[in-house]
């Protein structure tokens, strides 16, 4: 399809390879594709996956990343330390803000790292740790989020104290244990659901 449409033909038949201005240029071998028997489609005992390659890899969106993430890996590195050193600040939702932006940094430097990754053991685990680290991601900005509504419910409250709040026993069980139970129970019943089935 491609050699077809990438070419522009001329008046008395004749192609030309080269791409004139105006010209757009498909990227792939195939642009769509069905099945035409609806009967048979209704049949089918496994499901039908169609992966679309492109011919050429789009560098801009990789240099985008790439550089996105590497300023967002700074900003974070950063702002753990300020947790972690800063004690006049150690307060309960400090705690979560530090564990959030950990394991934010984690997740973005495991997908920066295994971005190029072709080797299918190595790719099943870089999706498995993203799987993890982005669900504690979630699980501890859902702590933040509860821990903002209990402390504003108590607003009027003239002592506050750290009974308002949710505290460390809680905290790591709620955002550590649950993501792992997650992942486990996602790798035992579909373990070839992380990573490509080629290299």
């Amino acid at each position: 399809m491609e050699s077809i449409l990438n070419s522009e033909i001329r008046k008395d038949g004749v192609k030309q390879l080269e791409a004139t201005e105006g010209t757009g240029w498909l990227n792939s071998k195939v642009v769509t594709a069905r099945i035409s028997n609806k009967a048979a489609s209704h049949n089918l005992t496994e499901m039908v996956n169609f992966t679309l390659k492109l011919n050429q890899e789009d560098w801009s969106l990789l240099l985008i990343s790439t550089v996105g993430l590497t300023v967002s890996l700074l900003c974070l590195a950063a702002s753990i330390v300020v947790f972690t050193k800063c004690r006049s600040i150690q307060k309960a939702s400090i705690i979560v803000y530090k564990h959030l932006s950990i394991n934010l940094f984690l997740a973005q430097l495991i997908f920066l790292t295994g971005i190029h990754v072709t080797n299918k053991v190595v790719c099943a685990l870089v999706a498995g740790c993203l799987h993890y680290f982005f669900l504690t991601v979630f699980a501890w900005m859902f702590l933040d989020a509860l821990q903002v509504f209990i402390v504003c419910r108590h607003l009027t409250v003239t002592k506050f104290t750290h009974t308002y709040v949710i505290r460390r026993r809680y905290l790591y069980p709620s955002g550590y244990a649950v993501s792992a139970l997650i992942v486990i129970i996602s790798a035992a019943i579909r373990p070839y659901g992380y990573g490509s089935e080629k290299e």
